[in-house]
């Protein structure tokens, strides 16, 4: 085969082909057999493939002299491979841009197995090579030279010469990003494509990870990531984003949130944009960073209290919600051992009135693409109409934070009634119960859920404004038969004020209409609402609300006979015959 390589015939091109196909095949099988193609003069037979033959037989001749050299031991490494990839490296200066390409992505691949080889010399001969070809070049060349420095710049750290010659890559790094994103709007599916298999991503990870908070490196490379971190997560051609690549690494989110913690108030908001979006696919790996690094959580807050950007501070909370999932009571203390708890939590209410925006308002800043996953990827449920609770996103990931918070801490929900956040909460509901019916930024249940918890303090519970509450909370029953959150959560209000409320709270709910909507509910069955029973164990609510509030009902005297009072304090008949609705229900149960 080796032979057959070697011959020149034009008849035989596809058989020259073929056989480096096989040798890389029988490479990869065994040590033993990778030795004897290698002593059998395949190498400078494979090289000649490489630097001489058509496109397909370059691309045969680059994965077999991969499978070569990748099981060389660094320290035995044979004279043929240690030849192979001394060529490889001088093919790089090649005329032909083809074969430059080739080379290129040989050694991309290389590299990237080869973490051995990542810090030797070889690295640092071969990045200075590489780098000549990222400026100016066609897509091709950019693609590979891209995906060559981003395998050597997985070891930048280890490797202090590639760190200090890797700077000097970061400019036109930066422009290819920055021009690919400012120039090329809108991003189509083959340029996402070839920014993706270019590497470009995660060569700037790596120079992120080299500058080490070093202000002008890292300020750059910043800005790229954002800039690329505003495409959306998949094209209509299911081409994925350019950024997701960091979702997938999850070794490039460290320098970023490093970023947050420690950097500049500018840089920081760039750098919460971009993590921002890694909360849907890797929001166990950001929360456990942002509770790890010191200052983190007391950086984040600052700028969700601070910014004037809402996708800076909606980015902001998304990281806290994240970190608040293993670490709430830890988060508490750093933020009022800070002085900033109380602060924030304020901020947040405020936030309820400037997240009744659109998703994407006059501005520009778009907060619909800012999600959370509550489950790891693994679990997440691919029908969204079976889950609708599993992603928490936009406007609604403000309001999740404060329910966090108020699940952990009855200071909280004090704090909350003093910044007249249960009027907001009734006023969003109101605005938005039957606005986006079935949509996933829906905010109406999350709202619910957060009074449900704020309803469990007696003093909240018997405010003027709980009892304002009650006819908004009964109207959202009249959402549709299929948006059981928006029921079930108002149904968790209502259980939260009978259960802690005064006779006449009682009888206000009596009177509100509700119990038909309650006892819609008491015939829903466990697999229709079992996102729901997982939330209600989350918060500590109780799982069957309906049933609580109708029993808790019935047990009040004027109710069982269809008597109640009015707010005047006078006998008045039941409305809407609740005696016999409730008793109905209780016989049912």
């Amino acid at each position: 085969m080796v032979l057959l390589i070697h011959h020149s015939s034009c008849d035989i091109f596809k058989a020259k082909e073929d056989s480096a196909t096989i040798l890389g095949n029988l490479c990869n099988h065994s040590e033993d057999i990778r030795a004897c193609v290698e002593s059998a003069d395949a190498v400078p037979a494979l090289l000649w493939l490489l630097k001489n033959e058509s496109d397909n037989g370059k691309e045969m001749a680059s994965k077999t002299l991969n499978h070569l050299i990748h099981k060389s031991d660094t320290g035995t490494i044979r004279s043929a491979a240690n030849d192979a990839v001394e060529t490889m490296i001088k093919i790089l200066n090649s005329p032909k841009e083809e074969t430059q390409a080739k080379s290129a992505s040989a050694l991309a691949g290389l590299f990237h197995c080869r973490k051995d080889l990542r810090e030797t010399h070889i690295a640092v001969k071969t990045l200075w090579s590489v780098m000549k070809l990222i400026d100016g070049q066609t897509d091709k060349i950019l693609m590979a030279a891209s995906s060559c420095l981003a395998a050597i710049f997985l070891s930048i750290k280890q490797n202090k010469d590639v760190a200090a010659i890797g700077r000097d890559a970061l400019a036109p790094l930066v422009s290819l990003a920055n021009s690919t994103v400012l120039e090329c709007r809108p991003i189509n599916q083959p340029l996402s494509d070839t920014i993706n298999r270019s590497g470009a991503v995660l060569a700037l990870a790596g120079l992120l990870e080299a500058a080490n908070g070093e202000a002008a490196a890292t300020s750059e490379v910043v800005d790229a990531l954002v800039l690329l971190s505003k495409l959306p997560k998949v094209s209509s051609g299911h081409t994925k984003a350019p950024w997701t690549v960091l979702a997938e690494n999850p070794h490039t989110i460290l320098p970023l949130v490093s970023c947050v913690a420690d950097a500049a108030p500018s840089l920081q908001d760039k750098a919460i944009e971009v993590l921002s979006r890694l909360c849907s696919d890797q929001h166990d790996i950001v929360g456990g960073l942002v509770s790890e690094i010191p200052g983190c959580i007391s950086s984040v807050a600052r700028r969700v209290i601070g910014s004037n950007m809402l996708k800076v501070k909606v980015g902001g909370c998304s990281l806290l919600v994240c970190a608040a999932k293993e670490h709430c009571q830890k988060q508490i203390e750093i933020l009022s051992d800070s002085s900033l708890y109380i602060q924030l939590i304020h901020s947040l209410v405020s936030m309820i009135h400037m997240t009744n925006l659109p998703s994407e308002n006059g501005s520009g800043e778009n907060i619909s693409d800012i999600k959370i996953s509550r489950h790891s990827k693994e679990n997440n449920n691919s029908d969204e109409t079976v889950c609708r609770t599993a992603v928490i996103s936009g406007n609604m990931i403000p309001l999740w934070l404060l329910a966090v918070f108020a699940r952990h801490d009855s200071k909280t929900r004090a704090e909350l009634l003093e910044a007249g956040a249960v009027e907001m909460l009734m006023e969003k509901i109101s605005q938005n119960a039957f606005l986006y019916v079935g949509e996933e930024d829906s905010t109406a249940w999350v709202c619910a859920l957060l009074l449900a918890l704020l309803f469990q303090e007696r003093e909240i519970n018997r405010s003027n404004a709980a009892l304002h509450s009650i006819p908004v909370l009964s109207n959202l029953f009249r959402s549709d038969e299929q948006a059981y959150r928006y029921r079930y959560f108002a149904a968790q209000a209502l259980a939260s004020l009978v259960c802690n409320g005064s006779r006449g709270t009682l009888l206000a709910v009596a009177n509100s209409g509700a119990a038909t909507g309650l006892i819609s509910l008491l015939g829903c069955a466990e697999v229709d609402i079992a996102d729901l029973l997982e939330l209600s164990e989350e918060f500590m609510l109780v799982p069957n609300p309906d049933q609580i509030t109708l029993e808790r009902l019935f047990r009040v005297d004027d109710i069982r006979s269809e008597e109640s009072l009015s707010k005047h304090g006078s006998r008045v008949k039941a409305k809407n015959g609740i005696g016999r609705e409730l008793v109905y229900a209780w016989n049912q149960g």
